[in-house]
């Protein structure tokens, strides 16, 4: 479930059709090799990132021992709220792939 404060609720939903993989990561076939087995629809959220038109004003720079929640917690008092800091910073694709050197703009 999708937080209603959160950048991702207004995001585009549509349904992709997707497969399933073996041990080996190879995509799972039928017995006559010729159809792909537990086809799946999902629904894929999609979301297009915008520019703010001013930059929130406190940066920071990541350091090793950080990641999304510890962030959020220092910041906003709350680790389940990592999405705050993901929406103040829409050039970060995966907020929890934070490097050390990384800036990063935190909410307030």
């Amino acid at each position: 479930m999708i937080p209603s404060d959160s950048r991702y609720i207004e995001a585009a939903h549509e349904f992709a059709v997707t497969h399933t993989y073996d041990d080996l990561y190879r995509v799972e076939y039928n017995a006559d090799k010729t159809s792909i087995a537990n086809e799946v629809s999902r629904d894929t959220t999609y979301l297009i990132t915008t520019k703010f038109a001013t930059p929130p004003p406190k940066q920071y720079m990541v350091s090793s021992v950080d990641n999304a929640q510890l962030l959020s917690y220092r910041s906003l008092r709350d680790p389940t709220r990592w999405w705050v800091i993901a929406n103040a910073n829409p050039t970060i694709r995966n907020m929890f792939d934070l490097k050390m050197g990384d800036m990063i703009h935190l909410p307030e």
